[in-house]
């Protein structure tokens, strides 16, 4: 935190001069504190002020084990922060979104929804001829750099998406498909042994009914978990 904050103010024992002094140091601490994740005070727009910048919170835990918060009155859903647990993530016990919602309202089924925020540690949409990127997280948009086209045998049809900042492990999910013009095309992952690591993936493009390998206009991949 910035700045002192004076638990007791106004002080009755002290002078109105020097409850000035106590009274300021405590709004100086507000305006400071706040402006840390919060747009306030001078030179902000009037439609920002008061709203977060970012939000910032410590994993929820619930005596020793991970939990999930209880919802307040009135309140329908909350986002919160949770470690993954050995039992759920055993190579890597991080920290994860959530959200929770209010008890399903019906005869039936009535009772809260724990959901897990899906954690997409990279994606990219690229064009599949030429390997140049359209969209990318955590993927180098440079050309031949995070999306390189690879031959398989002398065909084309493999990509490798090489990963800006590494993963923690390579127990992620990957997700993906393709487009063409011209043809059927389908979409398949890990084409090469060892090509699932915490740096890069491998995935290769088929088409027609006898799984030709092929380039695709447009490929997309999403990377989530792990």
């Amino acid at each position: 935190m910035v700045g002192t904050w004076n638990v007791t103010a106004p002080d009755g024992a002290q002078s109105v001069r020097a409850n000035r002094s106590i009274l300021g140091d405590n709004t100086e601490y507000v305006r400071a504190n706040l402006n840390l994740d919060h747009y306030w005070g001078t030179g902000v727009g009037a439609q920002e002020d008061g709203h977060h910048r970012f939000v910032q919170t410590p994993r929820f835990v619930g005596g020793t084990t991970p939990n999930n918060p209880d919802l307040a009155t009135g309140m329908d859903g909350v986002f919160y922060a949770k470690v993954k647990t050995n039992a759920e993530s055993p190579n890597n016990e991080d920290v994860q979104p959530f959200f929770s919602s209010e008890a399903t309202v019906n005869a039936v089924n009535n009772i809260p929804q724990f959901m897990q925020i899906p954690g997409m540690r990279a994606c990219a949409v690229f064009n599949g001829i030429t390997g140049a990127s359209q969209y990318v997280h955590n993927v180098d948009p440079a050309l031949g750099v995070g999306i390189v086209l690879v031959s398989i045998g002398g065909f084309p049809g493999g990509y490798r998406v090489n990963f800006t900042r590494e993963l923690p492990t390579s127990d992620y999910m990957i997700f993906g498909g393709s487009y063409s013009t011209t043809t059927t095309t389908t979409f398949a992952v890990s084409f090469l042994a060892g090509l699932k690591t915490t740096t890069s993936c491998g995935f290769i493009t088929l088409a027609g009914a006898n799984n030709t390998l092929t380039r695709s206009d447009q490929v997309w991949i999403m990377v989530i978990g792990g």
